[in-house]
């Protein structure tokens, strides 16, 4: 129990556990590693879809523009609806996670995926493109938010590595689906472009559609959307497998909603505001970098198109290289340094470029490395932290997610009218902002709950506290 103690004690819990709690919570159902693993696998899948729909969008763009007969400027409106849906999918799964459970919700979200993905390159009118990219969005929103609670609920304090596998997932699906792209439209797409694809779950190519050049049919078009309809149609299939034999997460999600409404409530709710503030800003500021990178070095630094180019590939490079190496150091170091380490890292290397970049190109080269490492794996670390603090609830996942999908529409359109509007290093600027509001964020979170009473140690800790005492006996 000592041991069991230390362990609540690093989530929050400042109580012992209750012998009768255990014991009721041992007549639960109870999963094995190996089906929590091909659980875990599931989403991992449904994540790569994520990833692959992300990325394919900007290739694609000039062509469903095309056959829609609109200009580049509606054209970029598309992702706004897709943002909002990301939104209100987030706090669909607020309502809907306890009523339908996590297999229902995943089903009914994977099943939609296809059907978007056959439709798009056949659409034209504006306004039902619109509205699909809208629907992918809530579909997008929901299974994102849906996700990263099925994983912490699964896996409770050995999430951390998880978690941060599942954010590494959506990039290496946007990569493939930026590879298809180049296969299947090679004579369509610079190479220019073509490197800006490699885009992560956050639609950062809205920024380089324009410069996009494309003479493909509906055909052409329609062969990367068939592969993505029928690699979520597969998906789908194993989702519905999963919910026909699912008596589990139900029974678990429901004994742990009864019994949050136990905890401290009012210090719980103001946490999960303020992480939710990092959610915002790094998210939202992950697009508006990517997006602004190649125009910031061609325009205000003389570099080449080719070399912009280069230059944000190397960023996504180091992001999804930032999300492996966060994998690992997940297992040995506890979310709260890792995010104090990338936080004092990212504030430092926004202030040496926002003057530094001028005198040297290795500056912008260096940083923009140190970037995408320290960059990646903050918000999959942000979300364990919230976890460890606050426990394991369905509405505090979906109203960091929600957060995040608030940032990535605002926190771009920001940057780009300081861009524009004030000065081209201004972009450099709103990073530095951002990182100091985040850390003052993160410091007001390690204040507020040191200074907040005792309160009982989040329910999904039993769970761990099972399993101590049956190996023990």
């Amino acid at each position: 129990m000592k041991q069991l103690n230390k362990e609540g004690e690093r989530l929050g819990g400042r109580s012992l556990i209750n012998a009768d709690d255990v014991i009721k919570d041992a007549e639960k159902p109870k999963l094995t590693k190996k089906e929590k693993v091909f659980q875990t696998a599931v989403v991992y899948c449904i994540y790569f879809g994520l990833g692959m729909f992300a990325a394919i969008y900007g290739p694609t763009l000039p062509d469903l523009q095309r056959q829609t007969q609109v200009d580049t400027k509606r054209g970029a409106l598309l992702f706004t609806f897709g943002g909002i849906g990301r939104i209100l999918g987030s706090f669909m799964q607020i309502i809907f996670y306890e009523i339908l459970g996590t297999w229902l919700l995943l089903l009914c979200c994977v099943t939609m995926m296809p059907v978007v993905a056959f439709a798009l390159p056949h659409i034209t009118h504006y306004s039902v493109l619109a509205l699909f990219f809208f629907v992918q969005g809530v579909c997008a929103g929901t299974t994102g938010s849906v996700s990263n609670a099925f994983v912490f609920e699964l896996w409770t304090l050995k999430a951390g590595p998880f978690i941060q596998g599942l954010h590494l997932t959506i990039s290496i699906g946007s990569a493939f689906s930026a590879i298809l792209a180049k296969f299947f439209l090679q004579p369509t797409i610079r190479e220019s472009s073509a490197a800006n694809e490699n885009n992560s779950s956050y639609n950062t190519s809205v920024f380089n559609s324009s410069s996009t050049e494309s003479f493909t049919t509906n055909d052409d078009i329609m062969y990367p959307y068939l592969a993505i309809a029928l690699y979520h149609l597969v998906i789908a299939v194993i989702v519905l497998y999963y919910f026909a034999n699912d008596n589990f997460t139900v029974i678990k999600r429901k004994y742990s909603h009864k019994r949050a409404t136990k905890t401290n409530a009012k210090p719980s709710v103001l946490l999960a505001l303020l992480f939710g503030v990092p959610m915002f800003c790094f998210g939202g500021f992950e697009v508006a970098f990517s997006g602004l990178l190649l125009s910031f070095v061609t325009e205000e630094v003389a570099w080449t198109n080719e070399a912009g180019a280069l230059l944000t590939a190397v960023f996504w490079v180091s992001m999804a290289i930032g999300r492996m190496i966060s994998t690992i150091l997940a297992k040995f170091f506890k979310p709260r340094g890792i995010l104090a380490v990338n936080s004092l890292a990212l504030f430092t290397t926004f202030l040496l470029m926002s003057f530094a970049y001028r005198y040297h190109h290795l500056v912008m080269w260096m940083s923009t490395c140190v970037v995408g490492l320290t960059l990646a794996p903050i918000v999959a670390n942000t979300l364990s932290q919230a976890n460890s603090y606050i426990g394991v609830y369905a509405w505090v996942t979906a109203m960091h997610m929600c957060c995040l999908y608030t940032g990535v529409i605002s926190i771009p359109a920001l940057t780009a009218y300081i861009y524009k509007t004030y000065t081209a290093g201004g972009f450099l600027y709103v990073g530095v902002g951002i990182t100091a509001l985040s850390v003052a964020a993160y410091v007001a979170i390690e204040i507020i709950f040191r200074c907040s009473p005792p309160k009982k140690i989040p329910p999904i800790v039993l769970d761990v506290a099972k399993e101590e005492i049956l190996i023990k006996n």
